[in-house]
């Protein structure tokens, strides 16, 4: 977990998912918090936190299923 905290460093999505394996904790890109939150509009904001603000989110769990299945294919 500490390799998470460097700075300037990033991360493929499969190797964190791979990392986090048998625990329960998520991984999101980038893309898809921003698609889920709408670039972080304000009409999403639901409050302040302690950790900073906390967005409503809309994700489509179809969406999301796809986006992992073509993730893993490896027909190319």
């Amino acid at each position: 977990m500490q390799d998470l905290v460097a700075a300037n460093e990033s991360y493929d999505i499969n190797d964190l998912e791979d990392e986090f394996k048998g625990h329960d904790i998520k991984v999101f890109n980038y893309t898809l918090i921003m698609e889920a939150t709408m670039d972080f509009s304000p009409e999403n904001k639901l409050g302040q936190g302690g950790y900073g603000p906390v967005y409503k989110i809309e994700i489509d769990p179809l969406k999301m299923t796809v986006e992992k299945l073509v993730g893993t294919c490896n027909l190319l």
